[in-house]
């Protein structure tokens, strides 16, 4: 018997639901957190609404890319350059 893809069997829509809401949950996850704010922060449901960076949230991006770019060999880094 040969075997069958499964997620080929899942609908379309179970897997767009799930991407989506792990989105949005990480999307509010960073406004609670104040990393970034909304635009338009008297209207948050408004379809022009977008999403910035917060001086925390620049602060602990690059925290974060100076902890990833430590540990990364020098081979690494010199090919970063390319």
């Amino acid at each position: 018997m040969a075997e069958q893809d499964v997620s080929s069997k899942r609908p379309k829509s179970i897997a767009t639901t799930s991407v989506t809401s792990t989105m949005w949950g990480s999307v509010n996850e960073l406004l609670d957190d104040e990393l970034v704010e909304y635009t338009i922060p008297d209207k948050p449901s408004s379809r022009l609404q977008k999403y910035r960076l917060t001086d925390k949230g620049r602060r602990w991006l690059e925290a974060r890319w100076q902890k990833q770019s430590s540990r990364r060999s020098r081979p690494e880094r010199a090919l970063q350059r390319f």
